[in-house]
């Protein structure tokens, strides 16, 4: 066979070969094509919507399947993994529509990937939006659901305290509890039921504290009430320096939620009155020790003082409040005797005995001047009080008026409120000894015009007068 021949023959089985071949392409292709094409209005294998298969369905098909589902889920509501309630999509009046979500998903797909999509993800949808219910139907069962059955605890805001063992204030951290905040769990349960969750957990819908331990403004406030605690307060008291203890101060210091601090009146007043009781003299029995009677206790009596409560918290409120330090107080009182030593008589003062019937009259601690005196008639009912009085007034030449007498006197020192105090009597024969059982005055102490005289250039107003038996 010459050469030409079996070139000839070798070029037209390789022209048979490649015409088969691109036949064959072309058929696969055809058929590829038409398979491409049957897609048209159906999805690709591979196309999975909140685990429901929807290949190959058009979709008319895909949105039956699809509100079946979803009308006969069961949505379980769960607390820490226990049920608290369940109830169907049919229950619910749940009307999904998906017909517009499934046209959009349908033109999104690639058609000619239809070979391949179903190894991929590329086609797994989570669940669509269109899922709807009826809001009547879900209030009328959960508004049935008792969320808060059993042994519940409310939220505990973080407070600041004072601690004893610090004395300072601190933050005491919030507690969540356990009661369900109805609002968000609700919302959570729509939430999830529009999402296709049919296992629904609240456990992360419990009521939460307004104020939190962490938060900026709370450490704020903790530190501008200790720098307030800091503050010394001294009561320069007849003598004594009294320290208020942090912890009183402490029970009056309270803030408002932009951390503005003032001071409570009502616990500020409590205090200032607790202060008054354990310091003031006003009424105390105190011990005494008498010319002839030697020691004794001896209580009553106007003598005395007591803190003003109100001008004295006042004072301290304002003088707290703009100081940006220690502050030193001598307190407001009402009374006498503040300016004395602890035991207020003072070593100037006036005794008078009503066993003894006589009267004392010591300066700086000494004796200067005594005299005999009468004092009420204790068979007509006008026994001298005794107790501590003093000497609030001084006058002469004074009118004494009771009910029935007009008595006017030379010299009048008035020692309490009720009418009893020192003063001349002129009538009285002679002083001294038990006269005053049988011709004693109306309750006052009669003296010696001549003796009356010298009292009355002795004492000052204000000069305690100590009555005692």
């Amino acid at each position: 066979m010459s050469e030409e021949k079996k070139f000839s023959r070798f070029y037209g089985r390789k022209k048979y070969i490649a015409v088969g071949i691109a036949s064959a392409i072309v058929l696969v292709g055809g058929i590829y094509s038409a398979i491409t094409y049957s897609y048209s209005d159906k999805f690709i294998p591979g196309t999975i919507i909140d685990g429901l298969d929807i290949s190959g369905k058009n979709i008319a098909q895909a949105e039956k399947e699809m509100k079946s589902k979803y009308k006969t889920s069961e949505y379980v509501v769960k607390e820490n993994g226990k049920e608290v309630t369940k109830i169907t999509g049919k229950e619910l009046g749940m009307e999904p529509d998906f017909n517009g979500y499934l046209k959009d998903l349908n033109n999104e797909q690639n058609k000619w990937s239809w070979s391949i999509s179903k190894f991929t993800d590329s086609q797994k949808k989570s669940t669509p939006n269109g899922i709807v219910m009826d809001e009547n139907k879900y209030k009328e069962h959960f508004d049935k659901v008792d969320f808060n059955s059993g042994k519940r605890e409310e939220p505990i805001d973080a407070k600041i305290e004072f601690k004893d063992d610090s004395e300072k204030f601190a933050v005491i951290p919030e507690k969540v509890g356990n009661t369900v905040d109805i609002n968000k769990a609700n919302n959570k349960i729509k939430e999830s039921i529009k999402k296709g969750i049919t296992e629904i957990e609240i456990n992360d819908c419990y009521k939460q504290p307004e104020l939190k331990a962490d938060d900026k403004k709370t450490n704020e406030i903790t530190e501008k009430l200790n720098k307030e605690l800091d503050k010394k307060i001294t009561y320069k008291i007849s003598g004594i320096d009294a320290v208020v203890p942090r912890e009183a101060v402490a029970s009056w210091l309270r803030y408002d939620e932009n951390g503005k601090i003032s001071i409570d009146d009502e616990a500020l007043e409590s205090y200032v009155t607790l202060l008054s009781e354990q310091y003031s003299t006003r009424g105390r029995e105190r011990d005494f020790t008498g010319t002839i009677s030697g020691p004794i206790k001896i209580g009553g009596g106007i003598y005395g003082w007591s803190i003003d409560i109100q001008k004295e918290s006042e004072e301290l409120k304002e003088e707290f409040l703009k100081s940006k330090g220690d502050i030193e107080r001598v307190p407001v009182v009402t009374g006498v005797g503040f300016d004395k030593d602890n035991d207020d008589i003072g070593s100037h003062y006036v005794e008078i005995d009503l066993t003894n019937q006589h009267l004392w009259v010591y300066k700086d601690g000494e004796m200067i001047f005594d005299t005999a005196v009468v004092t009420g008639n204790p068979n007509t009912g006008h026994t001298t009080p005794a107790g501590i009085f003093y000497v609030w007034s001084k006058e002469t030449n004074r009118i004494l008026r009771g009910a029935d007498y007009a008595t006017p006197v030379s010299y009048w020192m008035p020692i309490d409120w009720t009418g009893v105090g020192m003063h001349d009597a002129v009538w009285q024969p002679s002083f001294g000894g038990n006269a005053y059982q049988y011709r004693g005055s109306h309750g006052c102490i009669n003296i010696s015009l001549g003796a009356v005289a010298e009292i009355y250039n002795l004492v000052e107003v204000g000069t305690p007068v100590v009555v005692h038996y």
